[in-house]
């Protein structure tokens, strides 16, 4: 089971984050929403983006690495 700890604005979220989001093949895609889960076998940030009609989601470790 996946327990949402908490909900990150835009400007709470953490600069490692955001470069991997940058240099990422949807760095140009609006972040509509960050959350943080963790399970018991890891953590992770989900990333909620947006481009045109398109809807995206993205999830990176805390320590930057893309997962999906």
């Amino acid at each position: 089971a996946t327990t949402e700890i908490y909900t990150l604005s835009l400007h709470d979220a953490l600069p490692i984050l955001m470069e991997t989001f940058r240099h990422s093949n949807f760095g140009k895609y609006r972040i509509d929403d960050i959350h943080f889960y963790e399970t018991p076998n890891n953590s992770y940030y989900y990333f909620d983006l947006e481009q045109g009609n398109s809807e995206v989601h993205l999830s990176i470790d805390p320590t930057g690495n893309i997962l999906q």
